[in-house]
C-alpha cells in the first residue's frame, strides 16, 4: 500500500511520545542525579563534556542534535538528557555495587564525571532501591540518613513499594530518597524512580519564581498607594496643566509596570508549567500514608502550593494593578480632551463674535462708502455741467443724486456677490 507524501514533521512528531522512555532498575540499585542550567552562550557544554566522558572510554558520543543519550560504562550507566532550559545527568549503578545513602565514599557520580561540567545545580539528588521481600518489615532500615522533622513517607506502586525522602539538601549538596522495592519489576521500579526525580527537579525549577515574586511585591504595592493616591485627587483637579501632570505620572507607573511584567512573565509561565507537572508526577504515585507520617504529596501541599500561591498572587496583582493604569490613562485623557475640546469651543465662539463684529462694521462701511462714492460723483457731474455753462448746476446735481446713489449701490452689491461667488464657488 503506498500512502500520500508524508508530512516533514510527522516522523519527529511521531518519536517525540518515546523520546525519553523509562529505564529499568533492576534491584539494588543507586542512581546519582543532577540537573544544570545550562552556561549562558553555550548550551551544549554539558553534552560536550559528556562526549568526551564517552570518547575517552571508546563508547559512542551522543549525536551534535541528540537530546537522550544513554553510555553504558563498566561500573555505571550514564543517562543524559538535553531539556528546554536544563540538562540532566544520571549515573545509575546495579547490583551489589550499589552504594548506600549513609556511605561515606565518595559516590560513583564524583568519580565519572560531576568535575567536567559546567552550569549551575538546580537539583541533585541520589536514589537508593533496596530489595524487601513482601510481608517483611520496613522498620527503620537506611533511615538514619534523613532529617525526622521532614521526613515524608508513602506505600506506592498499588502496595509493592515504599518511598522515603525529607526534601532537605545534605552536607553533599544532594537531597535523599530511599525506594524499597517488594514486588515491583526493573520497568515499574525505573518508572518510579524517574517520577521521583522529576518532582525533584520540576520542584526547584518551579521555586525559582519566588525570589522575583518577593521581589516585585513590594514594588507593585507602592505603585498601588500610588495610584489610589492619583485615583482619589482625580476629583479634585481642574486645570488642564495639572490633568497633564497626572497623566504624565500615569503614562510613567504604566511603563513601570510593563518593565515589571516583562522581567517575570517567562518566569512565572515557566512556574506554571512546572508545577502542574510537579502536581502531576506527585499524584500518579498513588500514595497510601504509613507509619502516621505524612505522605509526598501531603508534604507538598504544605509546603510547596503556598509559594506557588505566592507567585500567582504577585503575578494577578501585577495584571490587576495594569489593567487599572489603563482604565485611569483612558479616563484622563478623555478628561484632557473634554478639557481641550471645551477650550477649542470657547475660542471658536469668540472668533464667531469677533467675526460677527467685523462682518456688521464692514456693512457699516459699507453703506458709508455708497454715499462717499455718490457724494463724489455727484460733485464731479457738478463741475461738469459748470464747465459747459450749465446755469442749473445745482438742480443737475440734485436730480442726479438719486439715480447715482442707486448706481453706486447697485455696483457695490454686484462687486460683493461676485467676490462671494470666487471664494465659495459651491
Amino acid at each position: 500500500m503506498h500512502l500520500p507524501i508524508a508530512h516533514p514533521q510527522r516522523s519527529a512528531l511521531a518519536g517525540e511520545l518515546h523520546d525519553r522512555p523509562f529505564l529499568p532498575l533492576s534491584s539494588p540499585a543507586w542512581v546519582g542525579y543532577v540537573a544544570l542550567m545550562e552556561p549562558a552562550g553555550d548550551p551544549h557544554e554539558t553534552r560536550q563534556a559528556v562526549g568526551d566522558l564517552c570518547r575517552q572510554a571508546s563508547i559512542a558520543a551522543p549525536d551534535d542534535d541528540a537530546n537522550l543519550h544513554v553510555a553504558r560504562f563498566a561500573d555505571y550507566t550514564l543517562r543524559w538528557e538535553q531539556h528546554a532550559e536544563f540538562s540532566s545527568v544520571a549515573v545509575i549503578v546495579e547490583g551489589s555495587g550499589a552504594p548506600d545513602l549513609e556511605a561515606s565514599g565518595p559516590t560513583p557520580m564524583e568519580h565519572a564525571w560531576i568535575a567536567r561540567l559546567r552550569g549551575q545545580v538546580i537539583a541533585a539528588a541520589q536514589v537508593s532501591v533496596r530489595t524487601t521481600p513482601p510481608g517483611a518489615a520496613d522498620g527503620d532500615c537506611g533511615l538514619d540518613c534523613f532529617f525526622d522533622d521532614s521526613l515524608c513517607s508513602g506505600i506506592v506502586a498499588r502496595e509493592d513499594g515504599q518511598v522515603w525522602t525529607d526534601f532537605r539538601i545534605h552536607a553533599d549538596g544532594f537531597s535523599r530518597m530511599l525506594v524499597h522495592n517488594r514486588a515491583m519489576g526493573p520497568m515499574r521500579t525505573g518508572r518510579l524512580v524517574q517520577r521521583l526525580l522529576e518532582v525533584e527537579v520540576y520542584r526547584s525549577l518551579s521555586l525559582l519564581s519566588l525570589p522575583l515574586a518577593r521581589e516585585a511585591a513590594p514594588q507593585l504595592r507602592s505603585l498601588e498607594l500610588r495610584l489610589a493616591e492619583i485615583i482619589a485627587a482625580m476629583a479634585d483637579v481642574d486645570a488642564i496643566q495639572v490633568d497633564q501632570s497626572v497623566l504624565g505620572d500615569l503614562l510613567e507607573m504604566s511603563a513601570e509596570v510593563a518593565r515589571i511584567g516583562a522581567r517575570l512573565s517567562y518566569r512565572f509561565g515557566a512556574s506554571r508549567a512546572y508545577s502542574e507537572l510537579v502536581w502531576e508526577r506527585a499524584r500518579s504515585l498513588q500514595e497510601i500514608p504509613v507509619d502516621g507520617r505524612q505522605t509526598l504529596v501531603d508534604f507538598l501541599e504544605r509546603r510547596f502550593r503556598p509559594s506557588m500561591r505566592t507567585c500567582r498572587s504577585v503575578d494577578e496583582r501585577r495584571q490587576t494593578l495594569a489593567r487599572q493604569l489603563t482604565r485611569a490613562v483612558n479616563l484622563l485623557a478623555t478628561r484632557v480632551s473634554a478639557h481641550v475640546q471645551g477650550q477649542n469651543r470657547d475660542r471658536l465662539q469668540s472668533v464667531d463674535r469677533r467675526g460677527a463684529l467685523s462682518l456688521r462694521l464692514q456693512e457699516t462701511v459699507e453703506r458709508l462708502s455708497v454715499f462717499a462714492i455718490t457724494y463724489y460723483l455727484v460733485g464731479l457731474l457738478g463741475y461738469g455741467a459748470k464747465a459747459w455753462g450749465a446755469h442749473t448746476a445745482v438742480q443737475v446735481q440734485g436730480a442726479l443724486v438719486l439715480p447715482t446713489l442707486i448706481g453706486v449701490w447697485w455696483s457695490v452689491r454686484r462687486v460683493k456677490r461676485r467676490v462671494l461667488r470666487t471664494a465659495h464657488p459651491g
